[in-house]
């Protein structure tokens, strides 16, 4: 083959080729990416279990599962390993099944792995990456419903209010909230204020009504909020500002 045809014939197939190269990789790191660390401060026994067993006996993401109840019930000695368990960083393998899972990813890479006989594997592992971001949410959860018990998890809280993921951003700013959030606070949740995901931002408008007169910086935030193309955003931003600036008049 002369070199010019050769040059035209890579041209030709240099999409499919890298398009061979990205499947490679990622079926690599869906397959044989590295593993979580799972918790090990398994925390008190109660009625004969420790804290690990109650929270895998967790069946329902609500008040009225009887082992999230008996987890609050514990209080502060089981808030250890329920931050190890929420602040728990998806292993690079979990990121793409979950992107694989609830992103929109091209039309080629959805086909890649059925041509590479790997689709079961490749959707047992998008499941195992959405159970682990539910372990995840489940544990703030409940840090969530302890209230001020759990007070020793608000800097792990302040980290997971800046997750990649907006629902662990959401649960960790409500948790926040419940909890006690201080003057500390403060900036964290100007920047909430500003989140893509629109429930973020009403719980970002929420913290600063929670702070009262303490946010009056974020006076001129939650004026700019007022006019968020959210209707929730914007009702979040006017109780806000009923409780920051009480005596102001709204124009």
């Amino acid at each position: 083959m002369k070199l010019s045809n050769f040059n035209q014939f890579t041209r030709r197939r240099w999409p499919a080729i890298t398009s061979t190269i990205v499947l490679i990789a990622l079926a690599g790191f869906v397959l044989n990416g590295p593993r979580s660390h799972k918790p090990t401060d398994r925390g008190p026994v109660y009625e004969g279990k420790d804290v690990p067993a109650w929270f895998d006996a967790i069946q329902g993401g609500n008040d009225n599962d009887p082992a999230i109840r008996t987890l609050i019930q514990i209080g502060r000695p089981a808030v250890p390993y329920l931050v190890k368990v929420a602040s728990g960083r998806p292993s690079l393998r979990h990121r793409v099944g979950l992107f694989l899972a609830k992103g929109n990813p091209p039309g080629w890479l959805r086909d890649i792995p059925t041509k590479l006989g790997l689709r079961v594997e490749v959707i047992f592992q998008c499941e195992k990456a959405i159970r682990e971001e539910d372990r995840r949410l489940a544990a703030i959860f409940i840090l969530d419903r302890m209230g001020p018990p759990a007070q020793e998890a608000l800097p792990a809280l302040r980290r997971l209010a800046e997750d990649h993921s907006s629902a662990v951003r959401f649960y960790a700013l409500c948790a926040i909230c419940k909890i006690g959030p201080t003057q500390q606070d403060l900036s964290l949740f100007l920047r909430a204020l500003t989140d893509d995901a629109s429930l973020c931002r009403c719980k970002g408008a929420d913290g600063l009504a929670e702070l009262g007169a303490k946010a009056g910086s974020a006076v001129p935030a939650l004026h700019k909020a007022l006019a968020d193309s959210n209707q929730e955003v914007r009702s979040s931003a006017r109780r806000a500002l009923a409780r920051v600036s009480p005596n102001e008049n709204e124009h």
